[in-house]
């Protein structure tokens, strides 16, 4: 049985997160390792391949050739590992071996985690994953919310992330540049920015909910929201109503 948290957002919203266990974030470490093995491979190659070159321009010497490219590979190696979660997860909330395994990092208040967070959990990973990994997987079993020593520091956590649910977001702006979407039709002038902001955090954090939790969510949003709109047919479930709301907003900000 997976194991959760119960987290609560900054607009007292509480969710309920599906904790990942070991098993399969050690499948997204593999995934991760094995990209940044390719990058890794890749740059060393394009940097050899630069150092010849400049070998025979006579600019440098075979002896202080070879311990500068050594110094660039070093640092290369080092970056690559520390900076592509880092950026990764902070884009995305999630690296590609995470998106793989269908995870997520989120903040212990169920946020998308800062810079300096995605930094710190980098920076200990490959010491937990790569050089130690027993310390990671004590650490994962051991800790209540299941969370490695870089999750720790950080104030991090990772989770399951259904993605097979409906729209996202993303989805939702495009829908937005859709003509012919029935949601242009609507009026919801009367609908506070408030209010919207809130249909927009629900449509993001929406895919961590218990389905239970983003029904009730939903339907609460629903009923705070329809009495100020017009035009919006009744047969729409709520999840359709708040995107149809959040697009249609989208396309009021775009025209100014």
């Amino acid at each position: 049985m997976l194991g959760q948290v119960r987290v609560n957002t900054p607009e007292g919203i509480t969710f309920s997160h599906d904790v990942a266990g070991v098993g399969s974030r050690r499948l997204a470490a593999m995934v991760d390792l094995l990209i940044i093995f390719a990058i890794i491979m890749i740059v060393q190659i394009a940097s050899f391949l630069i150092f010849l070159m400049i070998l025979s321009t006579g600019i440098v010497s075979n002896r202080d050739g070879g311990g500068i490219l050594t110094a660039i590979i070093i640092l290369i190696q080092f970056f690559t590992i520390w900076l592509y979660r880092a950026i990764f997860e902070l884009k995305y909330g999630a690296s590609i071996g995470y998106r793989t395994a269908n995870l997520k990092v989120v903040t212990l208040r169920g946020s998308k985690p800062l810079f300096w967070q995605c930094l710190v959990r980098s920076f200990f990973w490959p010491l937990e994953c790569i050089i130690f990994p027993a310390i990671a997987f004590l650490s994962i079993i051991l800790t209540n919310n299941q969370q490695r020593l870089g999750d720790l520091f950080a104030g991090t956590i990772v989770v399951h992330a259904d993605r097979k649910s409906i729209l996202g977001t993303l989805q939702v702006q495009d829908a937005a540049l859709d003509m012919n979407a029935p949601f242009r039709k609507w009026e919801i002038s009367q609908v506070s920015d408030d209010e919207i902001y809130l249909i927009r955090r629900y449509l993001d954090r929406r895919v961590t909910l218990a389905h239970n939790i983003r029904l009730d969510l939903a339907n609460k949003l629903y009923s705070l929201v329809i009495t100020k709109t017009s035009g919006i047919p009744t047969d729409w479930y709520a999840e359709a109503v708040l995107e149809g709301i959040a697009a249609s907003r989208a396309v009021a900000n775009a025209r100014g």
